[in-house]
């Protein structure tokens, strides 16, 4: 078979993954009368400063006086106990996953009647060994018919800068929900993995054999892709799950944290952007067709390179700045993707375009034949 044919089958197959990607989101709704989280609650937490209480001591010292709603205040102290109460209305048990926020460092302690004793589990984003998607999420057995009740000590860790007060959020969902949920996202992970392989593979080869050089940055572009939907939903925390950089503590309990994830996300970011300028560059020659575009181009892209650079220092030196930078940054990849696309339609009337391009497709027959 040649290779023309080779290549114009691999781009219907390409096509063919893309229909099957968004037939897949499209399955992925879910179906009225599925399996959902109405059967589990919480009731009411209540909060306690830690002192350096044990376990046996929070649970049985009928002395210490838990607050009921209260909020956490890090001028007082950076550790407290949240007594949390748990109702399960089936019949089954149900395996759960229990998030506190501020999910930092949190300690969990629940009595499990299968195994008749105490589970202790540590998550959260400052913990190393947490290499969830989600940071902070602890597993967790409830009962049918019963309530059951959590202890959780919240660490909120030193050299960090806090609300005077956080309001604790409690988040109780099945495992069987959100395993569901996590399954979906890996499925349209890979799928959209293997397309943008199957592309950069393709486009590897036409490079490979023409070696034109708009052609080469398309791949930065393809490159970048994959590193964008890999950090975007968050995978890189599973490989690298410490450390974290920088973290942000809202007064909702929210928390921001800037880890290596979020280092492959600028990195993504710029490395499409650099792609896809230095590609209409290339293409369209304008450092000769259109040099005052080609100006605006290059300054643009190289403004917003060094703006990702200072923001990813900033942030990697501790202090949190993503929360304050992120419209900037969308704004910057704005405007230089419409300089990109009106150097495109400045160019067309000129008909500016590279020759080697010219000779690539005249060599290059794409109907296979």
């Amino acid at each position: 078979m040649p290779r023309t044919t080779k290549t114009y089958l691999l781009q219907k197959f390409t096509l063919i993954l893309l229909f099957l990607l968004c037939l897949l989101r499209g399955l992925a709704q879910p179906l009225e009368g599925g399996e959902s989280n109405k059967e589990i609650e919480i009731k009411h937490y209540e909060i306690l400063v830690d002192h350096g209480y044990s376990i046996e001591r929070i649970r049985t010292d009928t002395t210490l006086v838990f607050v009921e709603g209260d909020s956490l205040r890090p001028l007082q102290a950076n550790r407290y106990w949240l007594k949390i109460e748990a109702i399960n209305g089936s019949r089954y048990a149900h395996s759960c996953l229990l998030t506190v926020l501020p999910n930092i460092d949190n300690t969990l302690f629940y009595f499990n009647e299968d195994a008749n004793g105490w589970i202790v589990q540590r998550a959260g984003i400052a913990v190393a060994t947490d290499k969830g998607r989600a940071k902070g999420r602890m597993h967790s057995i409830l009962q049918g018919k019963t309530a059951t009740t959590f202890f959780v000590q919240v660490n909120l860790c030193e050299g960090h800068s806090f609300p005077k007060a956080i309001r604790p959020r409690v988040i109780l969902e099945k495992e069987s929900v959100s395993l569901r949920s996590e399954q979906f996202v890996t499925t349209a992970w890979i799928v959209s993995l293997a397309v943008l392989l199957m592309l950069f593979l393709n486009n590897l080869h036409v490079y490979y054999r023409f070696r034109d050089r708009s052609v080469l940055f398309f791949l930065f572009t393809q490159l970048g892709g994959m590193i964008y939907i890999t950090a975007y939903r968050s995978f890189f925390k599973v490989v690298f799950p410490s450390p974290s950089f920088s973290l942000l503590a809202m007064p909702n309990g929210t928390c921001h944290s800037y880890s290596l994830n979020n280092v492959f996300m600028h990195l993504s970011v710029a490395t499409i952007l650099y792609g896809f300028v230095q590609m209409a560059r290339s293409y369209l020659q304008t450092k000769t067709a259109l040099p005052k575009w080609d100006t605006l181009l290059r300054y643009s892209l190289y403004g917003y390179l060094l703006f990702t650079v200072v923001v990813a220092l900033v942030n990697l030196t501790g202090f949190y700045l993503n929360a304050y930078t992120i419209l900037y940054d969308n704004m910057l990849v704005l405007v230089v993707t419409g300089l990109v696309l009106a150097t495109s339609i400045v160019a067309f009337p000129t008909g500016a375009r590279m020759s080697k391009y010219k000779q690539l497709s005249g060599k290059w027959n794409w109907s296979g034949k």
